[in-house]
C-alpha cells in the first residue's frame, strides 16, 4: 500500500514537472523564431524534461506492477534532477536558478527511497 502511495506521489510530481516543461516549450516556441533549435541546445531544459518524463513513465510502470522497470526509470529520473542541480551549482549559478531544482531533488530523493524501502 505504501509503495502505491509513493508511486502516486511520484506520478503527480512527474506530471507537474512535465506541465512546467510544456509551459516553457510554448513560451520559447512563441517568442523565438528558432524555437526548436533553442530548446535542443538548452541542456538544463533537456535534463529537466528527460527527468520529468522518466519519473512519470516510471510511476505509470509502477502502477502497472512492473516494479523493476519502474525503479530503474524513477531512479534515472531522480538522477537527472540531481545532476541538473549539481551542474548549476558547479558552474556558479545564482541561488535563484538552482533552488527549485534542489527542492525537487530532495523531494524526489525521499520518494525514490520510499519506492525501494517498501517493496
Amino acid at each position: 500500500m505504501m509503495r502505491i502511495i509513493f508511486t502516486l506521489l511520484i506520478a503527480a510530481c512527474g506530471a507537474y514537472l512535465l506541465y512546467q516543461a510544456g509551459v516553457y516549450i510554448n513560451f520559447i516556441m512563441a517568442r523565438r523564431p528558432d524555437g526548436l533549435e533553442s530548446l535542443i541546445s538548452d541542456f538544463p531544459f533537456l535534463l529537466r524534461f528527460a527527468g520529468a518524463f522518466l519519473l512519470f513513465l516510471g510511476a505509470l510502470e509502477g502502477l502497472a506492477r512492473k516494479r523493476w522497470l519502474a525503479r530503474v526509470l524513477i531512479t534515472f529520473g531522480t538522477l537527472c534532477f540531481l545532476l541538473l542541480t549539481g551542474a548549476i551549482i558547479a558552474v556558479g549559478g545564482d541561488v535563484s536558478l538552482w533552488l527549485d531544482e534542489a527542492i525537487w531533488s530532495g523531494v524526489l530523493l525521499v520518494l525514490t527511497a520510499g519506492i525501494y524501502k517498501f517493496r
